[in-house]
């Protein structure tokens, strides 16, 4: 739906990644990235990429972020070379460790009202020195008691998420069922 540039905020002089919808015409597609950039933007957290701003190129939106440099968690899954802290002795204590920080991210969104609803490996990204990320917030909703502007989970179109990750409650539609657990799962 949407693809990430690499860009310099010529007022810092700093990297910065740009996300953007392929299709500039589509209203469903910018409130998507929208909803995600909100999602991201108030979770100020080690484990969230931080969300700079929100601006326009010509017609469409865009999302200025912190650039994140490193591997997804899946990738090094695959292939446990392609990062050096994940093969060898260490390699059980490096994995759990970013499970633990995915972890600590998922519980701070969810004590602010926000679950990520696509939680799996590709989400996560790991960088050169273990600082780990939580991305994709795409499909993020509210509990009852979150943010109001959020879409509550019982009111998204279900089935949602990637399938081979996707809790029953999403992928059988149970509306009432999905909440904090559904992360968990």
């Amino acid at each position: 739906m949407g693809e990430v540039r690499s860009a310099i905020q010529s007022s810092l002089r700093r990297e910065v990644a740009v996300k953007t919808v392929l299709d500039t015409e589509s209203i469903p597609a910018q409130a998507a990235l929208l909803k995600e950039a909100w999602a991201g933007g108030a979770l100020e957290h080690p484990s969230v990429v931080p969300i700079h701003t929100i601006t326009r190129i010509g017609n469409a939106a865009a999302v200025v972020m912190k650039r994140v440099a490193g591997t997804s968690w899946g990738d090094i899954l695959e292939s446990p070379s392609r990062h050096p802290r994940f093969s060898g002795e260490g390699a059980l204590e490096a994995h759990l460790r970013v499970f633990v920080q995915v972890c600590h991210a998922i519980a701070f969104a969810h004590e602010r009202g926000i679950l990520h609803l696509d939680l799996k490996p590709e989400n996560v990204m790991v960088g050169a020195l273990g600082e780990v990320y939580v991305l994709d917030w795409g499909l993020a909703a509210a509990t009852d008691d979150g943010p109001s502007w959020l879409t509550r989970a019982r009111e998204m179109p279900l089935p949602a998420g990637t399938p081979t990750y996707m809790a029953p409650e999403l992928a059988g539609a149970l509306h009432d069922k999905v909440g904090r657990r559904t992360d968990v799962y």
